[in-house]
């Protein structure tokens, strides 16, 4: 027979938004890769250099702290 137990899985996803130029709110990509396409060069670099990790809530609200900041 066939094993027919099944488990079940539970996945908790967060997405964050952020004010692109002022004018529209857009999500925040998670990976590098899509945030490298999508974001200024200037954000990648605070990541870089602060050591944050877009996958982090505490990392992102650091790195929009750094940016507001300024």
């Amino acid at each position: 027979m066939l094993n027919t137990k099944s488990e079940d899985k539970v996945e908790i996803t967060s997405n964050y938004y952020y004010n692109k130029d002022g004018s529209q709110v857009v999500e925040l990509p998670t990976s590098r890769r899509s945030m490298k396409s999508e974001l200024p060069s200037h954000y990648m670099e605070i990541l870089k250099k602060e050591k944050l990790s877009p996958k982090n809530e505490e990392d992102l609200i650091q790195l929009f702290s750094i940016l507001n900041s300024k």
